[in-house]
């Protein structure tokens, strides 16, 4: 079973649950290691933030 508050999508995720659930989630990434998982939030955000200015700049230019 699965913690669905060990999840590292659990204050994002629409289908979340208030215990712990049997099967799969597509979603599901368990929170092993706190700091890593930050980081790699933290990198997604920038390269997200990095193409849509460059749609933005592609829109303008």
């Amino acid at each position: 079973m699965k913690n669905c508050k060990n999840c590292f999508w659990y204050d994002k995720c629409e289908d979340r649950c208030d215990n712990d659930i049997e099967v799969d989630c597509d979603y599901y990434e368990p929170l092993d290691d706190e700091e890593i998982a930050i980081e790699e939030y933290e990198k997604d955000l920038k390269e997200r933030a990095q193409v849509y200015q460059e749609l933005i700049d592609e829109q303008n230019g």
